[in-house]
């Protein structure tokens, strides 16, 4: 089984994409997509100013390659960079925001999975529970009638 993370893709601007993945709730995006956003040229020159900490390659989808992926301090350590390129604020501000509601979004969907999930267990439970339950509760009610008879008898 392939347990590379799938990729997903925020729109910018003119049919940009950002894409990203998320790797124990953070967002790990696309230095490439970025430097392609920002005009960045040389997106090897810009890797290197950003800490190792900021950066990471990992395999994403299934094409087994490993791009270089920036957390939200690499890439706003990439848009400071690139801060006199016209589009660095707007993109800066799009991505903080636009990233957030994915983010959130992704985790809402996730809950609600998460939720549906446990209630169909539930139900498969009770489903299993409810005529046991019953079948012994029948049992106490013969045991209780039986005692119902027999007690007035004993005592008397």
């Amino acid at each position: 089984m392939n347990n590379t993370p799938k990729a997903q893709a925020l729109s910018f601007d003119h049919g940009m994409e950002l894409r990203y993945i998320v790797i124990d709730g953070a967002p790990w995006l696309s230095h490439a997509d970025a430097c392609r956003i920002l005009d960045i040229r040389n997106s090897w020159q810009a890797l290197q100013p950003i800490p190792d900490s900021d950066k990471l390659r990992q395999g994403i989808g299934s094409l087994g390659r490993k791009p270089w992926l920036l957390n939200l301090n690499g890439l706003h350590a990439l848009i400071k960079a690139a801060s006199r390129k016209p589009r660095a604020a707007e993109f800066g501000q799009w991505a903080s925001t636009a990233i957030a509601q994915a983010i959130n979004d992704a985790e809402k969907a996730r809950a609600e999975e998460e939720r549906r999930r446990i209630r169909a267990e539930e139900d498969a439970i009770l489903a299993k529970a409810i005529p046991i339950l019953r079948q012994r509760l029948s049992r106490v009610s013969d045991h209780l009638g039986t005692l119902a008879v027999e007690l007035p008898r004993r005592l008397s």
